[in-house]
Order: C-alpha cells, then sequence, then structure tokens
C-alpha cells in the first residue's frame, strides 16, 4: 500500500496540485487522501481508479512498471496482486499489456471473505472455481459456486461475491473484458 500512495503523491505533485485541491476534486478530506499516500489506509480498487481518472492516467499505466511486453509465458513470481479488501486478494496472471482487451486474474478469498457491495461496469466476466465454495450476486439473484463451477455474465448487471465457508479459501480464476488493469 505504501508504494501505491507514494506514487499516487508523486503523480499529484508532478502534475503541480496541491494535496488541498486535490482532496477537493476527489470530494473526500485532505487528512483522509494523506493517509492513503503516506500507506497508513488502505484504497480500494473503485478509489484508486477515481484518483487515476483525475490525475489523467489509468490503472494500466500507473502498473506500467510491471510490463512484460513480448513475454509469453509469466510464472507464479510475475503476479501483481492489487490493493483490495483485507479478506480477499486480487492477483493480475498477467500483467498489464498496452492494448490488452482482457484481465485475467486469480480471485483469492479468505474464509468469509467478500468482493463487498454490489458493483456494476461495462464489459464481461467468466469466472472458474479452483477452489472452495461461495456465492455469486448477479443482477439480485444468488448463485451458489463450488469447486469446478463456471460463470459468465454482463458487467453491467450489479454483481458480487463472497466466500460462505469459515474455514476453506474460495480462488476463482476470473477472466474479464475490457481490460481496466
Amino acid at each position: 500500500m505504501e508504494d501505491i500512495g507514494r506514487k499516487i503523491r508523486w503523480l499529484r505533485k508532478a502534475r503541480g496540485i496541491t494535496i488541498e485541491e486535490f482532496a477537493r476534486k476527489l470530494g473526500m478530506t485532505q487528512p483522509h487522501l494523506s493517509l492513503i499516500e503516506t500507506g497508513k489506509r488502505g484504497i480500494s480498487i473503485p478509489l484508486l481508479r477515481r484518483i487515476l481518472d483525475a490525475l489523467d492516467t489509468n490503472l494500466a499505466m500507473f502498473f506500467s512498471s510491471y510490463f512484460h511486453e513480448n513475454k509469453v509465458v509469466y510464472k507464479k513470481n510475475d503476479n501483481v496482486f492489487l490493493p483490495s479488501p483485507k479478506t480477499m486478494k486480487i492477483g493480475l496472471l498477467v500483467p498489464a499489456q498496452p492494448g490488452q482487451h482482457l484481465d485475467f486474474e486469480e480471485l483469492i478469498f479468505e474464509p468469509r471473505g467478500t468482493l463487498g457491495e454490489c458493483s456494476s461496469h461495462r464489459g464481461e466476466e467468466f469466472g472458474y472455481v479452483l477452489e472452495g465454495r461461495g456465492k455469486l450476486k448477479v443482477d439480485g439473484k444468488e448463485y451458489e459456486l463450488i469447486k469446478g463451477d463456471s460463470f459468465y455474465f454482463h458487467s453491467y448487471l450489479p454483481h458480487t461475491m463472497h466466500n460462505t465457508s469459515g474455514t476453506q479459501k474460495l480462488r476463482i480464476l476470473c477472466v474479464c473484458t475490457p481490460s481496466a488493469f
């Protein structure tokens, strides 16, 4: 988190924007933004996207140090884990590439972990349950998930998911389009 906050601060300062101006533009308090920039407070993906939009950049460019152009095989050590709630992790299996149209993610939910509130965005999502059990909620309907199940939906429909086990992790391979990272 500290590296992400430090990079946000660097980008803000490079654009000549004061922390007060930037906090006002984002609709948050200056102390809250300061905690994010110093790595003392976590940041959600939607908030990071909003911050990067305000800085006229995107997640792919923000994480550009992770680009591996012309690479075909990605090893486990190449995975980049994005800032996410403490009860889950989002791992990019193929780091962002310029012009990439798909995101390849591993979602790892701790016992009882959740993606959070329902969200929606343009695109489509496919998932395959690698391990564990959980629930997927799409457009108000809940679906049970167990190892070996797969799912597909248009992501403009409000959706979320969570781990229903109190003892076992839930791991899902997820492919999304368009690329958000």
